[in-house]
């Protein structure tokens, strides 16, 4: 009891008096704390005659430090949603171009290991290539960072490119389930080509998948090509500012791995709102481009330490020669 007053009166003197102490802890303004609170329903609690109950407030407080799935079944279906519509994706790859100087760009895709606890029982199902135990995650990023599409859990043991082989967006894809535009013209030209996800060489190159020309001794057209791809790097800076703004993901995560899950799930909810409300979000902490010397500027996140996420795995892989041909399409382009 003792404790709960104390936290609670703690809280209410950051609330009034420091507002850079209450941004701290909970990693937000109060304004956006308040939004949040939305999730009020999930985690309210009745007093009963031997206690008041913990106040959503604190519970919410709580949350943001150690994390909760009620968050996520809150915050997913309004701000984790991946385009439905052609006018929604011809939105989506106007700014990557507008932002990024790449035409018809959907998306960029990565993946990452979050490395794990070995859960109890578990053999070497999460037993990865490294020696270590991992949990695998693939995303999708808009041009403003927000994920558009997530999928976590698959066994850290699981090959890279089987775990893109096996996921939903690779099917519907496949399929046109999604509704993707049909090919366009490329800027300024005549020559039309589809609309593609960006990727890194983890990926498989594809009709609808762009990944950089391999090796080091590259044409100059292949060059200019590899420099527009780095619109894949906003994949990678989203994933920067997840590992830089949740402590969780400096070390291990020591929990069962439907808890990781979630906390993954939760953390990738909450990004977004950051993201979307430009909470913690500075320019320095992201790469970017610089267009004059045909360059890439690493962002400080590179610098921090990333504990419990690493790359995927680079695997040599075969292509079609129609996705082989729309990379030359797209090579001419100055």
């Amino acid at each position: 009891m003792a404790s709960t007053r104390i936290c609670r009166a703690s809280l209410l003197e950051l609330r009034l008096e420091d507002h850079q102490g209450y941004h701290d802890f909970t990693r937000m303004t109060r304004n956006c704390f308040c939004e949040l609170l939305l999730v009020m329903p999930l985690i309210c609690k009745s007093d009963t005659n031997m206690r008041k109950a913990v106040t959503p407030e604190e519970r919410l407080a709580v949350t943001l430090r150690y994390l909760a799935q009620a968050l996520y079944q809150v915050l997913e279906p309004i701000y984790l949603k991946i385009p439905s519509t052609s006018e929604e994706w011809q939105k989506v790859a106007h700014k990557f171009f507008t932002r990024w100087n790449f035409p018809n760009c959907l998306g960029a895709i990565d993946g990452k290991r979050v490395l794990i606890a070995k859960p109890a029982k578990s053999g070497s199902e999460y037993y990865d290539y490294k020696g270590q135990n991992s949990m695998i995650m693939l995303a999708m990023v808009d041009a403003d960072y927000r994920f558009i599409f997530i999928h976590a859990g698959s066994f850290g043991r699981a090959s890279d490119a089987g775990v893109w082989d096996k996921r939903p967006l690779r099917e519907a894809m496949d399929t046109g389930f999604l509704n993707v535009p049909r090919p366009a013209p490329l800027p300024f030209t005549n020559i039309r080509c589809p609309y593609m996800i960006v990727g890194d060489d983890a990926f498989p190159l594809k009709l609808y998948l762009m990944k950089p020309y391999p090796g080091k001794d590259l044409s100059v057209e292949q060059g200019v090509f590899n420099y527009r791809l780095c619109a894949r790097r906003v994949s990678e800076n989203a994933f920067g500012i997840l590992s830089a703004k949740f402590r969780g993901f400096k070390q291990p995560i020591c929990t069962t791995p439907k808890n990781v899950e979630d906390v993954i799930l939760c953390t990738v909810a909450l990004h977004i709102f950051y993201v979307q409300n430009r909470v913690g979000l500075r320019n320095n902490l992201l790469g970017r481009i610089l267009k004059k010397k045909n360059s890439i500027l690493p962002g400080q996140w590179q610098s921090l330490p990333h504990g419990a996420l690493e790359q995927l795995q680079v695997f040599g892989r075969g292509h079609s020669s129609g996705a082989q041909a729309v990379r030359e399409k797209l090579k001419i382009l100055q």
